[in-house]
């Protein structure tokens, strides 16, 4: 048998991922490792210390999915690929006991999910990360406009369809 001794690890400067000593990329946030910075042995992989993360982060947080985009990198994280499936699934659901519900709830809480997404990279892309206290605010906030935008528009086209009727009835 083939005594090999503990595996050397890398951990990654940005995500704290353990990595073999020889990876050039890391297999969580996708990081390519250069030169520059001198690895961080790290043993055998239970004593991985990953470098501190600032307060209300994770080390998943940074991205799974990178795209690249003329303004800057577009990073779709894990937690954000699952609220997606958690709200396509309630949707789902919702559409085999009620259809008509379905309907506005995907009226109701996919502006209110696309809002989210754009202020949360919007502040990533000019360095202020939002934290998921502030995410949960933004998508209540921009369900509430959503609620309140909905009677306001059928407001408003009944009375445009009222004064159309009445224009047409004084012709």
């Amino acid at each position: 048998m083939n005594e090999a001794g503990p595996l050397e690890m890398v951990a990654c400067n940005d995500c704290g991922a353990s990595n073999p000593l020889h990876a050039t990329r890391c297999w969580l946030c996708g990081r390519q490792f250069g030169p520059p910075s001198p690895p961080i042995l790290t043993g055998a992989p239970h004593d991985i210390s990953p470098p501190p993360l600032p307060t209300g982060t994770s080390p998943f947080a940074e991205g799974a999915i990178a795209i690249e985009s003329q303004r800057g990198a577009l990073t779709i994280t894990l937690s954000s690929i699952f609220i997606c499936i958690t709200l396509i699934a309630v949707g789902l659901g919702l559409s085999q006991i009620e259809p008509g519900l379905a309907i506005w709830y995907a009226i109701i809480v996919g502006p209110a999910y696309v809002a989210t997404a754009i202020t949360t990279f919007t502040r990533r892309a000019k360095g202020r990360p939002m934290s998921r206290g502030e995410q949960l605010t933004v998508f209540g906030i921009a369900t509430a406009i959503t609620l309140v935008a909905i009677p306001c528009l059928a407001v408003a086209a009944l009375a445009a369809f009222f004064v159309y009727c009445l224009v047409a009835m004084g012709k």
